[in-house]
């Protein structure tokens, strides 16, 4: 499980990049507002991820991981 805190308004997708040009967008969560809130996404073993996350502000965060 993974966690974040976000302090300002934000947004995030989780992207599955497995396959070599092609992506498929598997969760998108906008609009979350500061405080704690819980999403279960189902993942794929062997698959690889990207989760791209939006705050309300400049900076953008890509994250990218593979499940074993």
């Amino acid at each position: 499980m993974e966690a974040w805190k976000f302090t300002h308004t934000a947004s995030f997708i989780v992207v599955d990049t497995t396959y070599s040009g092609t992506s498929q967008t598997i969760f998108v969560q906008s609009s979350i507002t500061p405080g704690t809130h819980t999403y279960l996404v189902p993942l794929t073993a062997s698959h690889a991820y990207t989760i791209y996350v939006q705050p309300s502000g400049p900076i953008a965060y890509a994250y990218h991981f593979t499940l074993d």
